[in-house]
């Protein structure tokens, strides 16, 4: 009998501790993924973050790369502006040099006709003179008449040969005239041409330092496309390495959401085991009531922080409300949970509920609570800053919507 007793105190301090050690568990495990869920939402927001402005960059850039097609027609009207501009100057230039070459052309007519006018006035001159001589002189003998006709036909010649060489005097003389109007007219045109070169040139330049102005922003441009682009590569790279680690952040929340489950288990085996001495669990009566009035913000299953989703509901309230149990059951958990602040877990003998984001808690583990009982007020999400009630359901150690049983 003696021996049965001793056996019996030694199985009871082993299930002291052992329910000590899987309570300590529990709660270690519950605090990691507490840590877990912050890193979540940080790592959340920095991808909504980096996301934006991977959006707002993109958008940038199709701005930019919009000013750069424009800068692109612009550059090129002024090209072929430039190029019109350059092949009028260049035949500018070549009309000009024809007419140099035309004026140096009528200068040497103008010479050359002066010589010859000189030539035939002199020649012209000395005729006469020598007409003169011979209509004057005294030494022609006019001794028959054939010396006398001869005579007179002579002197006839001669006038008309006078009279043939002032033709040819005053038509190489109008052509002179000729030659020197149309000198002045190509002197006129040169000098026409040589302003609308100089008018030419000074638009060129100033299409040149456009031009040069337009390339200078357009490098600009491009150098802001290329740092955008490089940016969104930044961003991309830094979204990727966080979605990594949010990756391994959720396997190892599952993890420990599976060793949670595996302690309950445990826990509920051991309430069965005839060698265990039984743990009195007040029954509730199934039908849950809402721990507080306000709307649903938060359903089960939503997906809060991508990839993760809820294992409750968040139903919205007032600073300081009061927190009612949901049903008759008892207290298996009162304390501090992380972000999740004050908790409380009441087994209601089949159905676990636990409340989260509690200012303050006025129950404790082991003890008995009825529906409607106050068992805390409620405070603010640590991370959202809202007055927020977390509520979970269990069925055993399967999670379950609570909406379900209200």
């Amino acid at each position: 009998m003696l021996a049965n007793k001793k056996i019996i105190s030694i199985l009871l301090a082993f299930s002291l501790a052992f329910n000590a050690y899987a309570s300590s568990k529990i709660d270690e495990n519950k605090n990691r993924i507490t840590e877990i869920n912050k890193e979540l939402n940080s790592n959340k927001k920095k991808i909504i973050t980096n996301s934006n402005k991977i959006s707002s960059a993109k958008k940038d850039e199709k701005k930019v790369e919009t000013e750069i097609r424009v800068l692109n027609d612009k550059i090129y009207s002024l090209q072929k502006e430039y190029n019109s501009l350059e092949r009028k100057y260049i035949a500018l230039e070549k009309s000009i040099g024809r007419n140099e070459a035309e004026i140096r052309s009528s200068i040497k007519k103008i010479e050359n006709s002066n010589d010859i006018i000189e030539e035939r006035e002199e020649q012209y001159a000395n005729r006469v003179k020598l007409l003169d001589q011979l209509r004057r002189s005294r030494l022609i003998k006019k001794t028959n008449l054939f010396e006398t006709v001869f005579e007179t036909k002579k002197k006839y010649d001669a006038k008309k040969l006078l009279e043939l060489q002032e033709v040819n005097i005053n038509s190489i003389k109008y052509y002179k005239k000729t030659v020197e109007e149309s000198k002045h007219n190509v002197e006129k045109i040169k000098e026409r041409n040589l302003n609308e070169a100089v008018n030419i040139k000074r638009a060129r330049l100033e299409l040149a330092k456009k031009k040069t102005e337009l390339n200078n922003f357009k490098k600009q441009k491009d150098k802001k496309v290329s740092e955008l682009k490089n940016l969104q590569r930044t961003l991309g790279q830094q979204n990727k390495k966080i979605q990594d680690k949010t990756s391994q952040l959720i396997r190892e929340k599952n993890k420990l959401e599976a060793q949670i489950s595996r302690i309950i288990a445990e826990e509920n085996r051991k309430k069965l085991d005839k060698n265990q001495k039984p743990i009195v669990v007040i029954k509730g009566t199934g039908i849950l009531a809402m721990p507080i009035k306000g709307p649903v913000v938060v359903t089960f299953n939503q997906e809060k922080v991508e990839g993760l989703k809820s294992n409750g509901i968040e139903i919205r309230g007032r600073l300081g409300q009061d927190v009612k149990a949901a049903d008759t059951g008892t207290v298996i958990h009162s304390g501090n949970l992380g972000s999740l602040g004050g908790i409380v877990i009441i087994n209601h003998s089949g159905i676990i509920t636990v409340y989260g984001n509690l200012a303050t808690r006025r129950v404790k583990k082991g003890q008995n609570v009825k529906k409607g009982e106050v068992i805390g007020t409620l405070g603010r999400d640590s991370s959202t800053k809202e007055t927020n009630l977390y509520f979970e359901t269990r069925s055993g150690v399967n999670l379950v919507d609570p909406l379900k049983y209200l």
